[in-house]
């Protein structure tokens, strides 16, 4: 299995996870050919919320997973990681901090 697909598994396990049993979510293409899993804002907000409630885990696990797909679908342009870790929403807080260190993580390579 290639780094793409095994991507795209990861990432229909996410959102699949978070929505109603039996739910398929779809993946679709940008112009640029990026794949973006339809479903993952949901999820992330879903998880962001689980986060806030106390729950760890999976949901910490989730939403690491979900940094790359949304900072290819262009959220982090929108809403730089440091609005992220300037809320009082442990989640946001939560996600923001994985965002920075994954953007670090880029620049490094």
């Amino acid at each position: 299995m290639n780094a793409e697909s095994t991507e795209a598994s990861k990432l229909q396990e996410i959102a699949s996870r978070n929505a109603q049993a039996g739910t398929t979510v779809p993946t679709f293409v940008t112009k640029d050919g990026q794949k973006v899993q339809a479903g993952m804002m949901a999820a992330t907000f879903a998880n962001i919320e689980a986060y806030n409630q106390g729950q760890r885990g999976v949901v910490e696990d989730d939403l690491r997973g979900a940094v790359p797909f949304l900072a290819k679908a262009g959220l982090f342009k929108l809403f730089p990681p440091d609005e992220w870790k300037s809320s009082t929403n442990e989640g946001r807080n939560f996600v923001g901090t994985l965002a920075q260190e994954y953007f670090d993580s880029l620049h490094k390579e």
